[in-house]
């Protein structure tokens, strides 16, 4: 399945124009069709999750040259942006950065009170990907993989009621492995709820379909 024939996302990411980002408004669309689809959002999903991952909303979708932090200029992401800037046959290397937010509602709960650690793991999983796939929109270098390994700490409990903020950045794509770094915030206060590190081996894909995802019933865990 090609990425550009997704349908677009139902609620809460039905407004790409509104995302913050240097993307171009057709690549905000693509990025939360894609988001949608690795949620199975749609009408009678029954997909592990579905239930609560629904409300994980794109806020954000960036691309930046990486330049071991001396200078941290936008990019113009746009097709028509010259190669030498976008890092495509080239040296200057490239990092997504993606922010998403949900409301810690009763059914993301343990006995305790608090987010319960599996379904912080499935947030995860999808916002490290949401910048992976980001930067591959632009790269376009493929983000499908496979989850080889996932490095979470968890700082303080997220409450009922807490919004979530998922500020996620790519660390390195294609290749061997690709990886993406997480971390959770509590929206109201800054306060740092969890942090993660994601690794994925890259699925071998012809340099043709560097966009295009296995079959829908293939999960990417």
């Amino acid at each position: 399945m090609d990425h550009r024939n997704l349908p677009p996302a139902p609620a809460p990411n039905y407004h790409p124009e509104a995302i913050l980002g240097n993307l171009t408004l057709e690549q905000k669309q693509h990025s939360v069709n894609i988001l949608a689809f690795n949620i199975a959002h749609h009408a009678g999903s029954r997909v592990f999750g579905h239930d609560v991952a629904k409300g994980l909303k794109l806020t954000e979708a960036w691309v930046r040259p990486l330049t071991m932090g001396v200078r941290d200029d936008l990019i113009d992401a746009s097709p028509s942006a010259p190669s030498e800037q976008l890092g495509i046959n080239s040296k200057k290397a490239l990092r997504g950065h993606t922010v998403c937010e949900i409301l810690v509602e009763e059914g993301m709960m343990n006995v305790h009170g608090g987010l319960a650690g599996a379904c912080a793991v499935l947030l995860l999983d999808i916002a490290t990907f949401s910048s992976l796939f980001t930067l591959s929109l632009v790269a376009g270098v493929s983000a499908w993989g496979l989850s080889t390994a996932m490095n979470i700490t968890w700082h303080a409990a997220a409450r009922q009621g807490t919004q979530l903020r998922f500020v996620s950045t790519t660390l390195s794509h294609g290749g061997r492995v690709s990886a993406a770094r997480c971390e959770v915030y509590d929206a109201k206060t800054a306060k740092l709820l969890i942090s993660a590190v994601h690794t994925i081996a890259p699925l071998k894909t012809s340099s043709n379909s560097s966009v295009k995802p296995p079959g829908f019933s293939q999960s990417k865990l």
